[in-house]
């Protein structure tokens, strides 16, 4: 199967709409300021890397793509594209609901666009409507707790790594610059969509917002009616599938900055070339077959091999910082480069069809590297699952691969 043609086959005419939408916010001379933004054309994916996909599966060969030049075919509007910048949206009377993910305005009933997450260019969920007139009019008169003031954050998910360091810190570039005096303990609600979970990561981002003069509130936590008089919701710097940008990293290095001069730290060495597994990751978690073997190849070659999920966030961020080359499968590990302070990282991407947040982030990091396509989905007889959790497997020569790997590291 081509790389992305899973969501080239699946996007619509809306893409293009949006596309056009935002070249048209690109000349407003009002709207100019200091993102980066690079879009996600799976057009490009699936004509780009056609032939090599094909080659790899016939003839098992091993091909690196230079990341420069993904970052030359993407969906790009010109430099102006830098004119985008994150807002901050503020709303009276809202109502916040629970095991609603949206706020509602509640005088009108209508939801509040800038409330409920979306991925994709200004594709908005379709089961979100808005409250019936009577409903409304019910729910004036039970309402029986108030907020005067409070940011909200449309997507804090508790439970799941990947899209909290990704989605989550997306919102939360307004708090990363200023200094907490300016925030006087005001409430900041995070819409958690799944049971709180105790790690370090979430112990850290409350830590960090608490340091900033903000109020951590779990949404899970409020009452089931509330009625917040001034709510203030920010943009996100980064929307999955749609794009990355210069503000969401910087917001990122801010925060890494933080976790790693308030927390504990190690001595790392340095210039070494790290290799971020996925072998030793539970078993219900998408594994690469034959990804131990390689590792033991590029262990001769002397790289070192990491297991983040055994690691403190702190010190996978300075391991990460003092890595000469960081080379890895698609998987939320990457995500946490972007929390690094090193500026130009050399990455080496493996996979099969990594989603093209990867390469958006990658661009947004000034990154330089190359992507090696390397695996094939392992097909399940499990109909529930999902594309992106199939297991994978390594389709070339593990002793080859990890030759061309140092080779292009060198």
């Amino acid at each position: 199967m081509l790389l992305f043609e899973k969501y080239y086959n699946n996007m619509s005419a809306e893409l293009e709409q949006s596309k056009q939408n935002i070249l048209l916010s690109l000349n407003d001379e009002n709207n100019v300021g200091s993102i980066n933004a690079k879009y996600y054309d799976p057009k490009f994916f699936k004509d780009a890397f056609q032939k090599q996909i094909s080659n790899i599966s016939k003839n098992r060969q091993i091909e690196a793509i230079d990341l420069c030049n993904v970052y030359k075919n993407m969906c790009f509007p010109g430099e102006r594209s830098q004119a985008l910048k994150p807002k901050m949206h503020t709303h009276h009377n809202a109502l916040c609901i629970s095991k609603r993910s949206a706020l509602f305005d509640l005088n009108s009933g209508e939801l509040i666009p800038e409330s409920i997450l979306y991925r994709f260019l200004h594709k908005k969920p379709k089961h979100y409507n808005e409250i019936k007139p009577k409903t409304i009019k019910r729910l004036r008169k039970t309402i029986y707790h108030s907020i005067e003031e409070a940011y909200f954050i449309p997507f804090f998910p508790t439970g799941n790594f990947g899209h909290f360091i990704t989605e989550a810190t997306s919102y939360l570039w307004f708090a990363a610059g200023k200094g907490g005096a300016n925030f006087q303990q005001v409430p900041i609600i995070l819409s958690d969509n799944t049971a709180f979970a105790d790690n370090d990561i979430f112990r850290y981002f409350f830590k960090f917002l608490r340091s900033k003069g903000l109020r951590p509130i779990l949404r899970s936590q409020l009452p089931r009616l509330v009625k917040i008089k001034t709510v203030h919701i920010p943009d996100p710097t980064l929307r999955l599938l749609s794009h990355s940008s210069t503000e969401h990293i910087s917001t990122c290095k801010n925060l890494g900055k933080w976790i790693t001069e308030n927390h504990q730290t190690t001595e790392i060495t340095k210039d070494s070339n790290i290799y971020i597994s996925r072998s030793r990751l539970k078993p219900n978690l998408r594994k690469v077959a034959g990804e131990s073997a390689l590792e033991n190849e590029l262990e001769k070659l002397g790289w070192k091999i990491v297991h983040p999920e055994s690691l403190p966030l702190s010190e996978q961020i300075q391991i990460y910082e003092s890595a000469q080359k960081i080379c890895g499968f698609e998987g939320s590990a990457l995500h946490t480069l972007s929390f690094c302070a090193k500026d130009k990282m050399k990455i080496i991407l493996l996979g099969n069809r990594p989603p093209a947040d990867y390469f958006m982030q990658f661009y947004a990091q000034n990154a330089s590297g190359y992507f090696i396509s390397c695996t094939s989905k392992i097909v399940s007889n499990d109909a529930d699952i999902r594309d992106r959790d199939m297991q994978e497997q390594i389709i070339v020569d593990t002793n080859n691969l990890a030759k061309q790997i140092h080779l292009i590291s060198i």
